[in-house]
Order: structure tokens, then C-alpha cells, then sequence
């Protein structure tokens, strides 16, 4: 942020942002393809955003979108959304936000293993996804799933996307403030959610 320029992205009159082509370790890759599907990796995640939507009358606009091609794996999610008004973990509307406030939003993936019931009168262990939605630093909402969620290439800021045949779309625009956007190939504790809301806090109380 250069001394002229404010501390934070905007995002209006219909534009929007992309984050793709990731690098680590040396090397590109899309964002899904941070988490690798062998049998023995520990898939986990965090995805901490800082925002303030402007207030308008249109209720239809995503802060921020990922989804996978395809559907996904039994017992899983189709993406994830953060919209004005809802957090949305695949088609389900999970908790509601509220526009023209600055909203503080974690979204944790935790990697465990559950015993679960094989159908012949015995248990079988198998890996679940905990996905703990915090808002202000405060968890709000737990779900638990059978299959890593369907994550997208790209992770979009300011709108949805969908291909039409061989074209880009792009709808639900939301004109914005992005205070702090932080991606974690890992699991964040609670400790670490709540020191990052007490430093968005700071930053926003400055700005």
C-alpha cells in the first residue's frame, strides 16, 4: 500500500478480482491443487476475509466464491460463498451477515478421523471435514462432512462465475472494501482466529 493509497481494496461500478495462479514451494497451482487427494494427506484450510459491503438494495452479491467443476463427492459441499447477506457451505445458507458493517469472517477447514457405523453391526474409521464458520472471532456455526469440499481453481472477489458454453460470467457484483484477505493451507486455532480479529479491529478502526 503505497503512502497515497488507501489501506484496502476497492472493488466497485461492476468490477471484481481473481486469485489464481498460486505459488508454492517453487511452483504454480490453482487453488484446489494446494490440497492434494492421496490417501495420505491431511487436507486443511482457512480462509480469513475483512470486508464491508456498500449498501444497496440488491440483495444478490457474493463478497467471495469458490467452486469446483463438476459435483461433488458424496457426503461433501459444491463451494463456498460468502454473499452479503449469507455464508453459504455449498447450497446451504449457513448463517446471515448484514451489509454497510464491516463483518470479520473465518471460514476453518479441520481434517479428523470419526468412527462411523459399516453396516454390518461394527464402526469403521474414516476421515471427516469440520468446517467451523467464526465471525468476529467468535465460531458461529460447525458442519461436518464425509468428502473435502469441492473448491474451485480460482477463488473470486466481488461476484460469482459460471461458463456459458466457452463464455465467462460473471453476476451477483458487489461493490466492496476488502480490509484483509489471508489464505492458510492449514487449520487455524481459536487463539489464532481471535488475535487476527483483534488486528483487523485495529487496522479498521484507522481507516
Amino acid at each position: 500500500v503505497g503512502g497515497t493509497n488507501a489501506p484496502y481494496l476497492r472493488l466497485s461500478n461492476g468490477s471484481a478480482a481473481i486469485m489464481q495462479n498460486w505459488v508454492y514451494g517453487g511452483r504454480t497451482y490453482g487453488f484446489a491443487d494446494l490440497f492434494p487427494s492421496d490417501s495420505t494427506a491431511v487436507r486443511q484450510f482457512t480462509i480469513s476475509i475483512c470486508f464491508k459491503a456498500d449498501y444497496h438494495a440488491d440483495d444478490n452479491r457474493t463478497i467471495l466464491y469458490t467452486k469446483g467443476t463438476g459435483e461433488a463427492a458424496e457426503g461433501g459441499i459444491d463451494g463456498i460463498s460468502i454473499d452479503v447477506h449469507d455464508i453459504y457451505l455449498g447450497t446451504e445458507s449457513v448463517y446471515k451477515l448484514t451489509d454497510n458493517t464491516i463483518n470479520m469472517v473465518d471460514i476453518v477447514c479441520l481434517q479428523t478421523v470419526t468412527d462411523k457405523p459399516n453396516g454390518l453391526g461394527g464402526t469403521e474409521s474414516v476421515k471427516t471435514y469440520v468446517l467451523k464458520i467464526y465471525l468476529d472471532g467468535v465460531p458461529t456455526v460447525v458442519r461436518t462432512y464425509y468428502s473435502f469440499p469441492n473448491l474451485g481453481e480460482v477463488i473470486y472477489l466481488g461476484c460469482r462465475h459460471e461458463m456459458d458454453g466457452i463464455n465467462d460470467v460473471y453476476y451477483n457484483m458487489c461493490d466492496m472494501n476488502i480490509y484483509n484477505l489471508q489464505i492458510h493451507d492449514t487449520a487455524l486455532t481459536d487463539y489464532d482466529i481471535m488475535i487476527k480479529y483483534i488486528n483487523n479491529k485495529v487496522l479498521t478502526s484507522y481507516t
